[in-house]
């Protein structure tokens, strides 16, 4: 029998919503949202995640 996968640490609920602030706003910029590569997206996303919360540091954050 296969072991269980390990589930990750959940995140802070500041965590979650300085995400999702990062998503909306570089979503919201199609020319960047639609015209870049998934990694390069993300990148931008996890930038705002740290400007949209300046208390955190990123140690918890998953790295990009």
């Amino acid at each position: 029998m296969a072991p269980k996968p390990q589930r990750g640490v959940n995140w802070k609920p500041q965590e979650d919503e300085a995400l999702c602030k990062g998503w909306v706003s570089i979503s919201k910029y199609l020319a960047i949202g639609t015209n870049q590569s998934n990694d390069s997206f993300w990148l931008c996303v996890y930038q705002k995640i740290l400007e949209n919360d300046s208390g955190m540091s990123g140690a918890g954050l998953p790295s990009p």
